[in-house]
């Protein structure tokens, strides 16, 4: 179903366009959490072992909680500084500034938002600004607040996002990850790497 929000749009505004950030810019499994989480309880989890969804608790066991509080420890531990950047993300995104302000969408929690926003203003400087919505486990708020935003485009990992964002209008690109294969509804377009984001963006604008 469409959203009920009227769009207006200027003629003088540019597009927007919205990007989530883990396993989008920032490889937070692989160079981050993981790491840390198999170091202290002498696990060997890799990015390919998350394949039903990104929840973990629906790859790994234990509970969505249990994760959850992991993923706190591993930010009260400093863990967000620590994260790389996906592969030609910076660059990409400099080029997609050209031509598009560019929010970043996150559902990381609230209390991540100081550590984030460091994070971003160091490799990401274009990126116009970060919203932490705590949507973790949660439906609909990517979705809204591209809405909100007017964003025309916004760049995933996650199918159930990706499937709220084309149900209220917002098209959607799909990073390919090990949790989001098979089909994918009309208005989601699936890619490998970032150096084919700006082009396509470009054809959906």
């Amino acid at each position: 179903m469409k959203s009920g929000i009227i769009r207006i749009r200027l003629p003088y505004m540019r597009p927007i366009v919205a990007t989530d950030i883990d396993e989008v810019l920032v490889p937070f499994l692989e160079s981050g959490f993981f790491p840390w989480y198999n170091a202290r309880n002498g696990t060997d989890y890799q990015r390919e072992d998350v394949t039903r969804s990104y929840r973990l608790h629906e790859n790994l066991g234990n509970t969505g909680e249990y994760w959850v509080g992991q993923m706190r420890l591993f930010f009260l531990d400093g863990g967000l500084r620590r994260l790389g950047v996906m592969d030609n993300a910076q660059e990409m995104v400099a080029q997609l500034a050209r031509i598009a302000d560019v929010h970043a969408v996150t559902a990381r929690p609230v209390e991540w938002h100081e550590d984030t926003m460091t994070h971003m203003n160091e490799h990401f400087p274009q990126v116009r600004d970060t919203h932490s919505l705590e949507a973790y486990l949660a439906h609909g708020k990517k979705a809204q607040k591209c809405l909100e935003l007017d964003a025309r485009v916004m760049i995933e990992d996650s199918k159930d996002y990706a499937r709220e964002c084309v149900d209220a209008g917002v098209q959607v690109i799909l990073m390919d990850a090990p949790w989001n294969q098979g089909a994918l509804p009309s208005g989601v377009y699936r890619v490998y790497s970032w150096r084919e984001i700006p082009a396509l963006v470009r054809r959906l604008l």
